[in-house]
C-alpha cells in the first residue's frame, strides 16, 4: 500500500511536469519531483523507522552526487537535523507551501521554499545547486 502511494507521487510529479510547457526548467521539475517524494517518505509515520531511511537513501542516491551526499552526512551530523529541509521533522502539510524557483543571480543555484504552517509559521529557504551528470540534473551542494 506504501508502495503503492509513493508510486501515485511519483506519477503525479510526472504528469504535473509534462503539462508544464516546452520552456519549463529542467532543475524546477527534478527539484519538484524529488522534494515532493522526499517530504512524502520522511513524513510518513505509518511505515518501519529502517524502510523509511532506506527509502531516503535510494532518493539522496538518485537525485545527489556522491558530494552531496557526504555533505548531508557531515551537516546532519553537525546541526542534528535534515539539510534537505533544514529541520528535524518533516510532515507533509509542507508539500502545500513548497516554491521552488531559480536564482536569478546564478543560473545552477534554485531557492526551495516552506512554510511551516502547522508550527512557527517560519519560512524556510534551502539554496540548492545543481549539476549535470551523465545527462541527469543532480543535487550538487546545498546551502
Amino acid at each position: 500500500m506504501k508502495n503503492l502511494t509513493i508510486i501515485l507521487l511519483l506519477l503525479t510529479g510526472l504528469c504535473t511536469a509534462k503539462a508544464q510547457t516546452q520552456s519549463a526548467d529542467r532543475g524546477i521539475m527534478m527539484l519538484a519531483e524529488f522534494y515532493k517524494t522526499y517530504i512524502s517518505v520522511s513524513s510518513d509515520r505509518e511505515i518501519d523507522l529502517n524502510v523509511m531511511e532506506a527509502k531516503l537513501a535510494a532518493l539522496k542516491r538518485r537525485y545527489c552526487t556522491e558530494a552531496c551526499q557526504k555533505q548531508i552526512v557531515k551537516l546532519t551530523t553537525e546541526t542534528d537535523a535534515d539539510p534537505i529541509i533544514k529541520a528535524q521533522d518533516s510532515y507533509k502539510e509542507l508539500l502545500k507551501t513548497l516554491v521552488i524557483k531559480k536564482d536569478n543571480k546564478n543560473p545552477k543555484r534554485y531557492l526551495v521554499t516552506y512554510v511551516d504552517i502547522a508550527g512557527s509559521r517560519y519560512k524556510t529557504t534551502i539554496y540548492v545547486t545543481l549539476a549535470a551528470q551523465n545527462k541527469n540534473l543532480k543535487i550538487a551542494y546545498l546551502e
